[in-house]
C-alpha cells in the first residue's frame, strides 16, 4: 500500500511541474527562468 500511495504523490508532483511550466509558457516567461523552475529551481 505504501508503494502505490508514493507513486500517486510523485506522479501528482509531476502533474502540477509540467502544469505550472506550461502556465510560464503561456504567462510568456522567459525560456531561462522556465529552464530554471525545470531544474528545480523555485522562484527564479
Amino acid at each position: 500500500m505504501a508503494s502505490l500511495t508514493a507513486y500517486l504523490f510523485y506522479k501528482e508532483e509531476e502533474i502540477q511541474r509540467l502544469i505550472t511550466i506550461m502556465e510560464r509558457v503561456r504567462y510568456g516567461l522567459p525560456p531561462e527562468q522556465t529552464a530554471g523552475y525545470m531544474k528545480g529551481v523555485i522562484g527564479v
